[in-house]
């Protein structure tokens, strides 16, 4: 019995330093590298004629690279991709609200993971969007992201919603000072 104890202990403290936040840092750093240059090649100069309603932005899309929503925006596209490893979908609902799935198979660690709960979104003019995030990051922070978004089409096929302006952006530790 005293074995198995400490070998589960062991096995806990394991996992407990593999999940460590410097190494969720190395590849946000990483992440932020690629992406920086990714809206400018991709963005069409082109905005798709949109009515003012939310018939356009409305139904499931497929989001691959959401790390950057409050930063610089994500790119939506109704194909689901083949042999992504982290996917999410985003469903635009006729009453103005978002339901989020994380489609992503497998994590190695859980932290750092993104949810988003009680999302919402509203039609402005001009293909633009007022779209509040709120949700958190697993056992690191909780947020609310409110910004205006606009819609445009991308090259490749989809839709990019290009951040305009953060108009809030609160962020709080789970567990105390971060």
């Amino acid at each position: 019995m005293k074995i198995t104890k400490h070998l589960f202990f062991i096995i806990t403290l394991i996992h407990l330093l593999s999940c460590n936040n410097n190494k969720n840092i190395e590849v946000t750093k990483n992440e932020s590298k690629q992406i920086k240059q990714t809206p400018k090649s991709l963005v069409k100069k082109e905005v798709l004629k949109l009515s003012e309603t939310n018939e356009k932005l409305s139904g499931r899309y497929y989001v691959e690279k959401f790390t950057f929503f409050a930063k610089q925006g994500f790119d939506l596209t109704k194909v689901k991709p083949i042999n992504d490893f982290i996917l999410y979908e985003l469903n635009f609902k006729k009453n103005g609200k978002i339901e989020f799935k994380d489609l992503t198979e497998r994590y190695d660690c859980g932290n750092g993971v993104i949810n988003l709960k009680n999302s919402k979104f509203s039609s402005k003019n001009n293909n633009e969007y007022l779209i509040e995030f709120n949700g958190e990051y697993a056992s690191e922070q909780r947020f609310k992201v409110k910004a205006i978004y606009q819609l445009t089409k991308i090259e490749k096929g989809g839709y990019f919603l290009y951040l305009k302006k953060v108009i809030e952006d609160k962020r709080e530790p789970i567990y105390g000072d971060q």
